[in-house]
């Protein structure tokens, strides 16, 4: 299975992200992550109004938070899952207070329109999810909403969107292996960062109107950061090597090579696209440059700079330069070659990203973010002319725009907040009582009753999640709120972890589940069946299983899937959902395990357990949001 195609892998991100159990150290991932959540009003619809009470993120995470609302790591590391269960089918809504309502009130403090200071924020927000659709005060969405820009998305590998988020410096042969970022207005359109910088400095002069194309990874034919892109009879290769983790439920570092041409940044989905996606050309289009020097290119801009300064993890050891400066030897040669140590693949983020806001020290690294973003956007309005008339004056009590250090501590002192309500609530003020600005929602008092995370995570019930006992080598899937978080409390006993595999329910077919028969057989002295559960769409072959005094018959249905309409056929848009058996019958230890990765029902294949084909369908999984 070719892996960038695409998106990564579902089993990749979701490892990526969520499971740190069993790593040696924290290691990388989120940007500077969505801290902010609500719930669809309607879970089962995944759109339309939102419960208007926020709440952490992390809060489906972490129920025994330290003093200062710092979650442990074990704790984060193992919850993570739980955001992902509702992330992934899009049963939350969420953002992040620096990349969206701090950039908001940024921009308002310069002097732009709430209308135009909305759209910056949705745009900065929407790099990290492809689209972004803002909603106000009382849970009703409103006319704020970005383009489709998927190709810039930090997963969106086929595009080689993640560049992004993980901008990597130029490094010449020879030279230092890490690169800090500084920066110097004075520089210019083309040079606020130092050469090394060259893919930032790069998209910072496309956003500032200096560069009419967007090129990948700030890669022109000429030798600074404005000139035509590479293509259209200039053809130039990159070799990266980017690391991932792989699975299903152990940890594991893995690197994958590639070697992709190198081009025009794709940001902009077109719109004669369709769904088809395989092919660059088919799904995107250069109407972006058009963007050049506007607020959605600033928008776009301000993303990178944030996840710069925020994944230094990563980004200060990422280069891109014309030799290989990574360990090893390439696959194959390029005309330039991106590396990207481990440090960049695996759970640092996860682990690193919670004290950037709601926590009582905020990180140096959040307060460079607003700092920086407040004198790019101040550049950028007088760069592009933008008519303004200028900074807005301070209330009584509040310091003026142009005492940058003063208003960094009083952004960050809101930031700080330890719950998503207080967080809203704090900027909010900022903005309404320090400066009589709307706030980017409507909110008339900036009052925000905080959310139930706990309420929310059940939302995330249309997933059927898979866990594995180490003890007994078993699988066990269910769609149930309230058996997830028994098994999670170790109710079902030790050893049961998440594999981070899944698959939505739904369908036109229920599922009948039985448990294997735990009464003695006087004759043998043994359980009658296994300690393992069957599940089955097949009506005839839940009445036959019925009649197996092996096992007990424990519901008509545990959810909905969809029937095959033949022998291995699953209906037009649907994905196969694989069965596998472990051949253990005779040791009364029979377990099946229902798989949607086809990569994986043909590796437990090969580790001896029987595959049985396709026994039901699913809905496919919406993208992911990080």
């Amino acid at each position: 299975m070719k892996v960038f195609e695409n998106y990564l892998p579902a089993q990749a991100w979701l490892v990526l992200l969520a499971i740190a159990l069993g790593a040696a150290a924290p290691r990388a991932a989120w940007a500077f992550s969505e801290d902010l959540c609500w719930a669809y009003q309607d879970p089962a619809a995944q759109s339309g109004p939102l419960d208007p009470k926020p709440f952490n993120c992390w809060d489906l995470q972490c129920k025994d938070n330290p003093t200062g609302n710092t979650p442990a790591g074990a704790c984060v590391a193992q919850g993570a899952l739980t955001y992902i269960d509702a992330a992934v089918l899009e049963t939350l809504h969420a953002r992040n207070s620096l990349h969206f309502d701090v950039v908001y009130l940024l921009a308002r403090l310069q002097g732009m329109s709430l209308a135009d200071a909305r759209k910056l924020a949705v745009f900065d927000q929407a790099t990290d999810f492809g689209q972004y659709q803002h909603y106000d005060a009382g849970g009703q969405n409103i006319l704020a909403s970005s383009d489709d820009i998927l190709g810039v998305r930090r997963t969106h590998l086929s595009t080689n969107g993640f560049w992004l988020h993980f901008v990597p410096w130029f490094r010449g042969s020879g030279s230092e292996t890490t690169s800090t970022l500084v920066y110097t207005p004075s520089g210019g359109l083309t040079a606020a960062f130092p050469s090394t910088e060259r893919p930032l400095n790069h998209l910072r002069a496309w956003a500032f109107g200096a560069q009419t194309e967007l090129c990948e990874f700030g890669l022109t034919s000429g030798s600074g950061v404005t000139g035509a892109c590479f293509g259209d009879g200039n053809a130039k290769t990159l070799y990266y090597d980017l690391p991932l983790l792989a699975g299903p439920h152990d940890v594991v570092d893995a690197r994958q090579p590639e070697t992709t041409p190198l081009e025009w940044q794709r940001v902009a989905r077109s719109s004669s696209a369709g769904s088809d996606c395989s092919d660059r050309n088919a799904c995107f289009d250069r109407s972006y440059s058009s963007k050049t020097g506007t607020l959605e290119a600033l928008g776009i801009y301000l993303h990178a700079l944030g996840d710069r300064l925020s994944h230094h993890f990563c980004s200060d050891h990422a280069s891109i330069g014309t030799t290989w400066q990574g360990e090893g030897t390439p696959n194959n040669s390029a005309d330039y070659y991106l590396f990207y140590p481990d440090i960049c693949g695996t759970m640092a983020h996860v682990l690193l990203h919670y004290p950037e806001s709601g926590q009582e020290d905020v990180p140096e690294r959040s307060e460079n973010a607003i700092r920086l973003a407040m004198r790019e956007i101040a550049e950028w309005v007088r760069v592009r002319g933008y008519a303004t008339a200028g900074p807005v004056l301070p209330r009584a009590g509040y310091p003026a725009v142009a005492n940058l250090d003063a208003l960094v501590q009083l952004l960050s002192s809101a930031i700080a907040k330890g719950s998503a309500a207080e967080r809203i609530g704090a900027l909010c003020q900022i903005a309404r009582n320090g400066y009589g600005l709307e706030w980017h929602d409507g909110s008339s008092d900036c009052q925000y009753q905080p959310g139930d995370a706990a309420t929310a995570a059940s939302d995330s019930s249309a997933l059927v999640t898979e866990f594995f006992n180490t003890g007994l080598n078993h699988y066990f899937i269910t769609a149930s709120p309230g058996e997830k978080k028994f098994i999670a409390s170790g109710g079902a006993g030790p050893g049961w972890q998440r594999t981070g595999e899944r698959f939505k329910t739904g369908g036109n077919a229920p599922v009948c589940r039985f448990y294997g028969n735990q009464n003695l057989n006087p004759a043998t002295g043994q359980a009658y069946g296994p300690n393992s559960h069957f599940y089955t769409i097949n009506p005839s072959e839940c009445e036959g299983v019925k009649q197996d005094l092996g096992w007990v018959f424990e519901s008509g249905e545990v959810f909905r899937l969809t029937s095959l309409t033949a022998p291995e056929q699953c209906p037009s848009g649907t994905l196969p959902v694989y069965r596998v058996y472990n051949l253990r019958f005779a040791q009364n230890d029979s377990n099946h395990r229902y798989l949607t990765d086809a990569l994986l029902y043909q590796t437990m294949q090969a580790q001896g357990w029987r595959g049985e084909g396709t026994v039901f369908c699913t809905s496919p999984p919406s993208p992911p949001l990080w």
